[in-house]
């Protein structure tokens, strides 16, 4: 990474790296943009967002959160009965203590899932687009990533009262 003469670096990560087995996205902060960068295999692209030009920060949370809060515990309970069922000298007998195994792993994957917190969608939306952010799984995650631009933001485009805003959505005319 580059430094400036002043020895400040010249951008400030944002997000770890994160993906999935072929490809990646991070974000980065410039001195008046954010970069985005999409790696999939030897192939990077950049996207940069001035401060100026974002016109929010959307999130929305996802059901996922509730769906997997769900799906283990019953999981779970499936894996706990099923050698209820085995009978003396089965295979089901013999694979019945694997089963705790898989249910108490299950079960920590539960706990960490809720202690992460609830799971969303999140991207950023300029006057000609919308680029998802999927570094940004959790509504914790995505209130970091906000705090961190917020002052940047409002020194970019300047503050807005709520009464001003409450004024513009009074005069615009819905579509």
């Amino acid at each position: 990474m580059r430094k400036k003469k002043n020895s400040q670096p010249a951008y400030q990560k944002l997000s770890r790296r994160c993906g999935s087995l072929a490809t990646y996205h991070q974000i980065w902060c410039g001195a008046d943009h954010l970069l985005l960068i999409h790696e999939a295999g030897c192939v990077e692209e950049y996207k940069r967002f001035y401060f100026q030009d974002i016109q929010a920060l959307v999130v929305v949370r996802s059901m996922s959160f509730y769906f997997w809060t769900a799906v283990l515990p019953l999981l779970m309970l499936l894996l706990l009965t099923i050698p209820a069922f085995a009978t003396p000298g089965s295979f089901l007998e013999w694979f019945s203590s694997s089963l705790y195994w898989i249910a108490g792993f299950f079960g920590i994957i539960w706990l960490i899932h809720l202690l992460q917190g609830p799971t969303c969608k999140c991207w950023i939306q300029t006057g000609i687009n919308r680029e998802p952010l999927p570094m940004f799984k959790r509504i914790r995650q995505s209130n970091r990533f906000w705090k961190k631009i917020e002052l940047k933001l409002i020194a970019a485009q300047g503050n807005f009262s709520q009464d001003e805003m409450n004024r513009i959505g009074e005069t615009e005319t819905p579509k």
